[in-house]
């Protein structure tokens, strides 16, 4: 049986459209859990994990592995044979951080705007 959304979710959809201003939708009360969690994720610019439908920042995620990969070599580990694994977390946590920290920056631009 597949969950249907909170009310905690419709309430944040709503909360989002509001504040990039727009208008509040007529949210369907059958919208199951997953489609709610896809849409607050559109709506943040937050790619979900596992899914086809994610949004990568190809140029950030460039970067996260750039910086990741540096740091690697210059350690000596190798990414290819005994650390791939633990280098491709590390490039994800990596990305996200910068994600954050993008995400956190556009906010505060646009309380300043207000």
């Amino acid at each position: 049986m597949e969950r249907k959304a909170t009310e905690k979710q419709m309430a944040y959809i709503q909360h989002l459209r509001k504040r990039q201003g727009e208008e509040s939708m007529e949210i369907d009360g059958d919208l199951r859990f997953e489609e709610a969690s896809q849409i607050i994720s559109d709506l943040m610019g937050i790619p979900l994990k596992n899914t086809h439908r994610s949004k990568i920042n190809e140029a950030r995620l460039g970067m996260a592995m750039k910086e990741c990969y540096k740091l690697w070599r210059r350690n000596g580990w190798q990414i290819l044979t005994e650390h791939r694994q633990r280098f491709k977390e590390d490039v994800t946590k990596t990305y996200q951080l910068f994600t954050e920290i993008a995400q956190e920056l556009g906010r505060q631009s646009q309380e300043s705007e207000a």
